[in-house]
C-alpha cells in the first residue's frame, strides 16, 4: 500500500483541477486527509504558490471550527498536506435536501463568522467561501479549503497576477468577479462570503444565479439579489436587513468587519435580543430558554480590598488559546491585544485622577461647627463599597472620586467604580475603570471577572469569555467566573460545556443568584427535565419573585402533563413579569390541553397583540377555535398561519388542518 511521508494511504476521497485528497492514518492509525498536489501542475509556478500559502496559512491557524493541518511535506516532487480527517458531509451536501431551520443556520454562520473573525486576525484572507468548504461534523461546522487564501502578514499578496478570478461564481464578491487587483479585495469579501453563506442555508441556493458562466461577469451580475424574506417569509426582519447588506455591491455598506458581524448575529441585529429563538411549535408548548441573563444576574461582586505596590508591573490583557467558538469575538485578535474601544490594559498609571470624575470644586468654610477630620483613601474606598452593596452605588461616586484623589494609585477604587457604574448601567465606561485598575493590579481575579460581566452586557461575548478565562486561571475555584462562563457558553449554543461550568459554581457555592435557574434551564435544553425541575424550584426557593424561572417551570411542567401546576406557575409569571408572547403562546396552549378554549383564545389575542408575527400562536388559536367549533375563523388564523409557515413539513400539517376547518365550516 503506497506510503507518501509518515501516512498510509487507504481510499481515495476525492479529486479536482488542482489536487487528489486521500484518506490515509498515521504510524498510530488515526485517520488524517491527504491532500496532494497533481504532478502535471507542478510546472505552474502560480499553482505552487497557492499551494504554499495554504500549507503557511493553515499551518498557523488554531480554531474549533477551522480544520487542522498536521503536516506538510514533498512526495516524488508532489507537495502534500495533511488535514484531520472530519467524518460527516459537507454544507453543499446537506443542502441538497433542502434550506436549514432558521435556529440550525443562524448556530452553524455564527460558528463559521467567528472561525473568519479568528483567521482575518491571523492575517489570512479566505476568500472562497462557499457551502462546499465547509465540513459539518456532529452538527458543527469547520472551514476548509484555504486554497485561495491570502497572507504574508497584512493580508497583502500577489501570488495570484492582478486580473485572474479567485473564488466561485454564484458565492464570490463583487470585487472578485471584476478580477480586481488584491490590494482592493480585502476582509469585506469575507464578509460577503459569509452572507453569501447565510443566504444559501436559508434558502438552498446561491444568492446570485445565471443560466451561462459568462453572465457572472456582466455589470449587472449581481443586481436583483432577492431578500431573504421573499424566499424565506418567516426570516426575522433584522436577519433579512443583515444578510442584505453583508450582500451590498459596495464593501464600504457591508458590516466593517467578521467581528461586527458576529456581534450583530449573536443580538439580533441590536443590542439586548442574543439568545431569542423563534417558536416554531404545532400543538406543543414551547420551553422557551433565553440562554443569556442581564448584566445585573451575572455582575461578579467580589472586590480587591489590598492595594498592590505601587510599581507593580503593568500587564497585558488576559491571552486565550481557545476563545469560545459560538461566541462573537470583538474586532480586536483574539489573543493577547487589548480591545480596541477601551485602553490598553497595560497602559502605565498616571498620577492624576481621571478625566471622567472631575474632583468637587473647593467647599466653603464652615466656621461652627469645626469640620470632621478629612478620611484617609481607604476609608473612602470601604465607605463606597457599603453604599454599593447597599444598593446605592451613585452615592458611592463621591466617596471614590475623594480616594481616588488622595491615591491615584488604588488600584481597588477603579474598580469599585467600575462596578458602581455596571450598577448604574453605564458598563461600557465601567470597563474603562476595570482597565484601569487591571493595569495597576494585574493579579486580580476579581476584577477579570466584573469586566467580563460588564462586557458580558454589551454584547461583548468572547472578549468577556477571555476575562472569565483569565479569572479562573488566576482563581480556579472562582464561582462566579464559572457561573458567568457557562452563561456565555450557553449563549452560543455549547450546553454540555455550560453545565459543568455550572455544576463547579454550585459545588463552591450553591448560594450565588440565579444559578439554579440557569443550569436549570441548560438542563432543559440537554432534555433532562426532572433535573431541570428540580433546579428551577431551587431556583424559586432562593428568589420567589423571578418571573422567568416561573415561566420556565411552568413550560416544562405543561411538557410533563402537570398542567394545573403549570397554570398557577404561568399565572405568577405573567404577575411577576415580564410579559412576553411567547408566555402568553405557552399558557394559551396549556389552557388548550386543560380545555379551557376561550381562555386559550384569550391569551393567543394578547400574544398577536404584542407579536403579529408569532407563528405558533396562529396556529394554536386556529386549532383552539376548530375545538370550539369556529371553524371559518379558524379556516383565516390557517391561511394566516400558512403565510408564516418555517417549514414544507409544517405547510403540509397546516393545509390539512385548514381543510378539515373549511370542510366543516361548509356543512
Amino acid at each position: 500500500m503506497q506510503t507518501i511521508g509518515p501516512y498510509r494511504i487507504e481510499s481515495e476521497v476525492a479529486r479536482g483541477g488542482m489536487g487528489v485528497v486521500y484518506r490515509a492514518v498515521d504510524a498510530a492509525g488515526r485517520p488524517v486527509a491527504l491532500k496532494v498536489l497533481l504532478e502535471q501542475r507542478l510546472q505552474s509556478p502560480n499553482a505552487l504558490r497557492r499551494y504554499e500559502v495554504e500549507v503557511g496559512a493553515l499551518a498557523r491557524l488554531r480554531h474549533p471550527h477551522v480544520v487542522q493541518v498536521l503536516g506538510a511535506g514533498e512526495h516524488e516532487g508532489a507537495p502534500w498536506l495533511a488535514l484531520e480527517f472530519v467524518e460527516g458531509e459537507t454544507l453543499e451536501d446537506r443542502l441538497r435536501r433542502g434550506p436549514l431551520p432558521i435556529a440550525e443556520a443562524l448556530r452553524l454562520i455564527r460558528q463559521l463568522t467567528l472561525a473568519i473573525a479568528y483567521v482575518h486576525a491571523c492575517g489570512v484572507l479566505h476568500r472562497d467561501l462557499k457551502p462546499a468548504n465547509v465540513l459539518l461534523r456532529d452538527g458543527d461546522a469547520l472551514l476548509t479549503d484555504f486554497g485561495l487564501a491570502r497572507d504574508d502578514g497584512t493580508l497583502r499578496s500577489r501570488v495570484t497576477a492582478t486580473g485572474a478570478f479567485l473564488g466561485t461564481p454564484g458565492y464570490w464578491s463583487p470585487e472578485q468577479s471584476r478580477g480586481l487587483a488584491h490590494e482592493e479585495v480585502d476582509a469585506r469579501a469575507d464578509v460577503y462570503g459569509l452572507g453569501a453563506l447565510l443566504f444559501a442555508a436559508l434558502t438552498g441556493r446561491p444568492p446570485v444565479v445565471k443560466e451561462a458562466y459568462p453572465q457572472y461577469f456582466t455589470p449587472d451580475a449581481f443586481d436583483g439579489i432577492p431578500r431573504l424574506r421573499e424566499l424565506r417569509p418567516e426570516v426575522p426582519d433584522w436577519l433579512d436587513a443583515l444578510c442584505a447588506r453583508c450582500l451590498a455591491e459596495d464593501p464600504a455598506e457591508r458590516p466593517p468587519s467578521a467581528n461586527a458581524l458576529a456581534r450583530e448575529l449573536a443580538t439580533g441585529g441590536g443590542p439586548g435580543r442574543a439568545g431569542r429563538r423563534p417558536a416554531l411549535l404545532v400543538g406543543a408548548v414551547a420551553a422557551v430558554a433565553l440562554a443569556a441573563v442581564s448584566a445585573a444576574a451575572v455582575l461578579a461582586l467580589w472586590r480587591a480590598r489590598t492595594p498592590p505596590p505601587v510599581d507593580a508591573p503593568p500587564t497585558h490583557a488576559p491571552p486565550t488559546d481557545a476563545p469560545p467558538t459560538d461566541a462573537p469575538p470583538t474586532d480586536a485578535p483574539p489573543t493577547d491585544a487589548p480591545p480596541t474601544d477601551a485602553p490598553p490594559t497595560d497602559a502605565p498609571p498616571t498620577d492624576a485622577p481621571p478625566t471622567d470624575a472631575p474632583a468637587d470644586p473647593p467647599r466653603p468654610a464652615d466656621p461652627s461647627p469645626p469640620a470632621a477630620p478629612r478620611l484617609d483613601a481607604e476609608a473612602y474606598l470601604a465607605r463606597a463599597a457599603q453604599a454599593i452593596d447597599a444598593g446605592e452605588p451613585a452615592a458611592a461616586l463621591d466617596d471614590l472620586q475623594q480616594a481616588l484623589e488622595l491615591d491615584p494609585s488604588l488600584s481597588a477604587a477603579f474598580a469599585e467604580r467600575g462596578r458602581a457604574k455596571v450598577a448604574l448601567g453605564r458598563a461600557a465606561e465601567a470597563i474603562l475603570d476595570f482597565d484601569r485598575a487591571l493595569a495597576l493590579a494585574p493579579e486580580a481575579p476579581n476584577t477579570y471577572a466584573n469586566r467580563g460581566a460588564a462586557r458580558q452586557s454589551l454584547g461583548h461575548l468572547n472578549e468577556a469569555y477571555q476575562d472569565y478565562e483569565e479569572a479562573l486561571r488566576l482563581d480556579p475555584d472562582h464561582a462566579r467566573a464559572l457561573a458567568n462562563r457557562a452563561t456565555v457558553l450557553g449563549t452560543v449554543g455549547r450546553p454540555t460545556e455550560a453545565l459543568r461550568d455550572f455544576d463547579r459554581a454550585i459545588e463552591l457555592d450553591p448560594d450565588l443568584p440565579l444559578v439554579h435557574f440557569q443550569r436549570g434551564m441548560t438542563l432543559q435544553t440537554l432534555g433532562r427535565n426532572e433535573e431541570a425541575l428540580r433546579d428551577y424550584d431551587e431556583a424559586l426557593r432562593r428568589d420567589p419573585t423571578n418571573g422567568r424561572a416561573y415561566a420556565e417551570r411552568a413550560a416544562l411542567r405543561s411538557n410533563l402533563g402537570q398542567l394545573e401546576a403549570a397554570l398557577g406557575d404561568f399565572d405568577r409569571a405573567l404577575e411577576l413579569g415580564p410579559v412576553t408572547p411567547l408566555t402568553l403562546v405557552n399558557r394559551g396552549m396549556t389552557r388548550s390541553k386543560a380545555g379551557l378554549g376561550e381562555q386559550a383564545i384569550a391569551d393567543f389575542d394578547e400574544a398577536l397583540r404584542l407579536d403579529p408575527r408569532l407563528f405558533a400562536a396562529w396556529v394554536n388559536r386556529a386549532v383552539a377555535k376548530t375545538a370550539l367549533g369556529r371553524h371559518a375563523e379558524a379556516v383565516a388564523d390557517f391561511d394566516r398561519a400558512l403565510a408564516l409557515s418555517p417549514s414544507p413539513q409544517h405547510t403540509a400539517e397546516l393545509r390539512k388542518l385548514r381543510d378539515a376547518a373549511e370542510q366543516a365550516a361548509g356543512q
